[in-house]
């Protein structure tokens, strides 16, 4: 389990390495991302200034994001927090006697 949570975590990072890079409103600017080949092209200095401050995004110089498609379902889905969530492999408790999973909306 420590391996797969390592696992997950590190290819968090690298989804969030890389969707900073997608999205230039969050301040990504002077770059740009080829469909064809799926890799960013920007400017020689622009990639060093990122190697010295990102260089877990620089590695998309040279080499595109692998399994796209599952990480952006892993990554971009709907969470949950509080009593209500879960993580795969986490054993899920049955409601106790009494509780329930229905939210009552009347507003009560």
């Amino acid at each position: 389990m420590k391996q797969f949570k390592n696992k997950y975590l590190a290819l968090k990072k690298e989804w969030r390495a890389w969707n900073k890079l997608m999205d230039s409103s969050k301040g990504v600017t002077g770059i740009r991302f080829d469909r064809a080949t799926r890799l960013f092209t920007a400017s020689e200095e622009w990639w060093e200034n990122l190697k010295s401050t990102n260089k877990l995004a620089y590695k998309f110089k040279t080499k595109p994001l692998e399994h796209e498609d599952l990480m952006r379902e892993v990554f971009t889905s709907a969470t949950a927090t509080g009593k209500h969530h879960w993580t795969p492999g986490e054993q899920v408790a049955d409601i106790a006697d009494g509780e329930s999973n229905v939210v009552d909306s009347s507003g009560l």
